[in-house]
């Protein structure tokens, strides 16, 4: 599992000497633990990201990446590039101990967030960012990864 530490923790993966390429068209699964506690309680999953960020409120901005962010009531579609455009977003309402299964997909300039019952969000990009490494983080408690497994589409 993952989880937040002292408010905030963040995990990256891949790069450019990770099997000798950066992820292109990619699916990034995840589960997440649903234990919502904190009203700010947020966990977000990246995927063609070129640069992490350790300290977000340094410099965040620097970051490239499509993100999917997890809250108690939304789930959210975003691009950072010189800071975050909202792609999309929907409702949901999570309960206490529940779980949620969630797929991340970039396939050419088609972002995606899975369900289990499906297609939740999805955006083409016009612009695409073309490939990067994946990233995990946790803000605040009650949130955490289960588990994580990437694949190539």
């Amino acid at each position: 599992g993952y989880t937040a530490a002292e408010g905030y923790g963040e995990g990256w993966f891949g790069g450019a000497d990770w099997f000798g390429a950066h992820w292109r068209d990619c699916a990034l699964h995840m589960v997440i633990n649903c234990k919502p506690c904190a009203p700010e309680a947020r966990i977000s999953a990246y995927i063609r990201s070129e640069k992490e960020t350790w300290h977000p409120h340094q410099v965040g901005a620097g970051r490239f990446a499509y993100a999917v962010h997890v809250t108690e009531h939304s789930i959210r579609l975003c691009k950072d590039a010189y800071g975050e455009t909202l792609l999309a977003e929907a409702p949901i309402a999570m309960t206490w101990g529940s779980r949620m299964k969630l797929t991340l997909r970039a396939r050419g300039s088609r972002i995606t967030v899975e369900g289990e019952d499906g297609l939740l969000l999805e955006y083409t990009d016009p612009m695409p960012l073309i490939a990067g490494r994946v990233g995990t983080s946790a803000n605040t408690d009650g949130l955490g990864f289960e588990s994580l497994y990437v694949s190539e589409e």
